[in-house]
């Protein structure tokens, strides 16, 4: 109950700060919170109506597979969350939530009774932070096309579908609702995080594109072979951000990316509890610290225009290459 408490007190000083922007973010910030209000009452009534609308098959050559981890900080609301992604008009051949293998006694009723709707619920024994989400299932299905999701989002229907048209036109592309784009300084190094541009809000495809986990990130079959491969390393350089380890391990596969540029429709459930990695890694230098470990070990170049377009050819090539040995 003190957790719900904190949360709520922080949405009600975020609308209070709100109050004193310009009167377009006002206007914005107020229909933001609206949409938090009635996003539960939308979830449910999408799930009363589940039955009446088939959802068409999603049309890949091999499995989709909808992957989340979640925490007991989260479990209060995570049923919404979960109901949102079993309620999609494409349907996935699975939605599995992994949990870490020492809270799988936590898991509310709520989410249990989910399983007979198509829920999927996994454990993992080894506590690998934010990268329970990604990392078991690679193990588990390694030829499967990965749409990974957070654990405290409303999602609206078409989510998936969206990302899956966009990944139809982008072959070869890792696609994403949600992407910041990755600046350097004069000297040619890479910028602070906070002073990227943050949230593209167009559709866009580029090597300086940096996607973000939190609007739903699909990756291709064969996008994720390097990070199986160099699976021993991510919690020694980048132990409290997966999105910044899987967005090199990528673009060394080859892959670059798109993004459809809904990330501003994201919205967080109201009252839910922020993960302390946010405040670490955003609120904290987290982020640039991993930022920098990253690119003393593998280099920065991939995401630099310039130099992507130099190595388009060798990137198609390897890309390839890698998706032909699966």
């Amino acid at each position: 109950m003190a957790d719900e408490d904190r949360g709520w007190r922080r949405h009600v000083a975020r609308w209070q700060r709100s109050l004193r922007k310009p009167w377009r973010h006002k206007l914005a910030s107020v229909g933001h919170g609206l949409r938090r209000l009635i996003g539960p009452a939308q979830v449910h009534w999408r799930w009363r109506l589940k039955d009446r609308q088939t959802p068409r098959p999603h049309g890949l050559p091999g499995e989709l597979v909808v992957s989340l981890t979640s925490f007991p900080g989260r479990f209060g609301l995570l049923h919404l969350t979960l109901m949102s992604l079993l309620c999609q008009t494409v349907r996935p051949d699975r939605v599995v939530l992994w949990v870490d293998e020492k809270h799988a006694d936590r898991v509310p009723s709520r989410v249990r009774a989910l399983e007979a709707q198509g829920l999927s619920i996994r454990t993992w024994p080894e506590d690998i932070k934010c990268y329970m989400k990604i990392v078991p299932t690679l193990h588990q299905w390694p030829d499967a096309t990965v749409v990974t999701a957070d654990d405290d989002i409303h999602y609206w229907p078409t989510w998936l579908a969206e990302l899956l048209e966009t990944a139809a036109t982008s072959p070869g592309s890792v696609v994403c609702h949600r992407a910041h784009r990755v600046t350097f300084s004069q000297d040619g190094r890479l910028n602070p995080y906070k002073e990227w541009r943050w949230g593209i809000g167009s559709p866009h495809r580029g090597a300086d594109l940096f996607f973000t986990g939190v609007g739903g990130v699909l990756y291709p079959r064969g996008s994720l072979c390097r990070c199986l491969e160099d699976e021993g390393r991510y919690l020694g350089i980048s132990p409290y951000n997966d999105d910044i380890w899987l967005n090199w391990m990528t673009r060394l596969q080859g892959f670059d990316v798109v993004t459809t540029g809904r990330g501003r429709d994201l919205v967080a459930w109201l009252g839910g509890q922020r993960s302390g990695l946010y405040r670490h890694n955003v609120r904290g230098n987290g982020n640039d610290e991993a930022l920098r470990h990253m690119a003393e070990v593998y280099g920065d170049a991939m995401f630099r225009p310039a130099a992507a377009a130099a190595s388009i050819q060798v990137d198609n090539r390897a890309r390839m290459a890698s998706i032909t040995a699966l």
